[in-house]
């Protein structure tokens, strides 16, 4: 199961052009935990101030679902403009599977192989059309150093593809979703012991002038060990019980309108 140490970073990025974790070892590096009575969450903050004033915050949070959901700021507390920001992987993670089955040239995948599913999103027809394909479930195996990119299109974070999957082998797996209204982009790649993921906002490349943050994506990751039907179904309750507001007092009076026409 997916039980990361509260002190291990689940994220990446490159700053100068230099690994982030060669800024992590020269850093001062701050640990907070917060649990509020009540409260499902149990919240872990780890805090970088780099040399310059740049400051890196993961804020994630473990719930009783066995659900894990983190989110990246980035600050500029010097007094000049900070060096470039690039590369930024909001979630790099390797999730542990047993070895695949041995593959035999010319012949499918046996039962067993690492599976990676996500949904299409709108527009997903070669044409760019919407059709009956969208919002449909996709599949691809992800045998021995496979790699598998998705992103979506134009900056609409469904378009293309939705920023939901999951990870299956056999009856168990990991439900991963990117949280980000924008651009995103995501990469599988099937390692010796486990599928390696990495995501983020596409092309990232950026700096920050003195007193300016940003947040970047979010990751929220949901194991299951009971079968994809079941673990599905537990995250349909994550989302509804932790994320959405139908139901809760926070829920507007009205919501949003966003409609689009042509011709």
């Amino acid at each position: 199961m997916f039980q990361p140490d509260a002190r291990t970073p689940l994220f990446s990025f490159r700053y100068d052009d230099r690994d982030f974790s060669d800024w992590l070892s020269s850093g001062e590096v701050s640990r907070e935990h917060s649990c509020t009575p009540g409260d499902p969450a149990d919240e872990h903050v780890i805090r970088c101030r780099f040399p310059d004033g740049f400051v890196v915050t993961q804020t994630r949070v473990f719930r009783q679902s066995g659900a894990v959901h983190w989110v990246l700021g980035f600050e500029n507390t010097g007094g000049r403009d900070s060096r470039t920001l690039s590369s930024v992987y909001d979630c790099d993670v390797l999730f542990p599977f047993a070895p695949n089955p041995p593959m035999r040239s010319g012949f499918d995948p046996k039962p067993g192989t690492t599976r990676l599913t996500w949904p299409t999103g709108c527009n997903s027809a070669p044409n760019g059309w919407t059709t009956k394909g969208d919002f449909h479930p996709k599949s691809v195996d992800l045998t021995d150093s496979q790699t598998q990119k998705l992103s979506c299109a134009g900056g609409r974070s469904s378009c293309v593809v939705t920023p939901f999957f999951d990870i299956n082998q056999g009856g168990a797996g990991f439900i991963t979703a990117v949280g980000w209204t924008g651009q995103w982009a995501a990469s599988f790649v099937r390692e010796a012991d486990g599928v390696h993921m990495r995501s983020g906002i596409e092309q990232v490349s950026l700096y920050l002038r003195p007193g300016e943050s940003i947040r970047t994506s979010s990751t929220l990751v949901l194991p299951y060990g009971d079968g994809q039907a079941a673990g599905h179904n537990a995250f349909r309750r994550l989302i509804r019980d932790q994320f959405s507001p139908l139901g809760k007092d926070e829920r507007p009076a009205a919501g949003p309108l966003c409609m689009m026409a042509w011709g």
